[in-house]
């Protein structure tokens, strides 16, 4: 698709549906009310230099596409940031007692030589994994 012919507020609802979020987890991220969010994507309101600064750096969208529709939506992260994004839903509060939760406060406990062992348990899993 060609996003240079959308307009800005369009592009910045595109990317916040990249992201998986609602008006109003966006809005929050930033600082701003979901309000805001809706008259920016209505154009309604142009958005500011800071506003589209804070949403790329907040967000990892590429500052590019929001300006002139050049993809990619996102930045692309690395393994440790993609890692770190992942553990930052799983830590979240609402999630107290999820499995991944009590799985990762029982790694940070073991010793070096207990993470050979979960080595060893995970390459069984992905060869299984593979299989199917």
């Amino acid at each position: 698709m060609n996003y240079k012919n959308i307009d800005i507020g369009e592009r910045i609802k595109i990317a916040r549906k990249e992201l998986n979020l609602t008006q109003e987890i966006f809005a929050e991220g930033l600082m701003m009310k979901r309000n805001s969010i809706t008259q920016l994507e209505n154009k309604v309101r142009n958005p500011s230099e800071r506003t589209l600064k804070l949403i790329a750096s907040k967000y990892n969208v590429n500052i590019e596409f929001l300006l002139n529709g050049e993809l990619p939506i996102l930045n692309p992260l690395s393994k440790e940031e993609e890692l770190a994004a992942w553990m930052g839903t799983i830590i979240k509060p609402a999630n107290d007692g999820d499995v991944r939760q009590r799985i990762i406060h029982i790694l940070s406990q073991l010793e070096d030589d207990e993470w050979e062992v979960v080595g060893k348990i995970a390459e069984r899993i992905a060869k299984e994994y593979k299989k199917d």
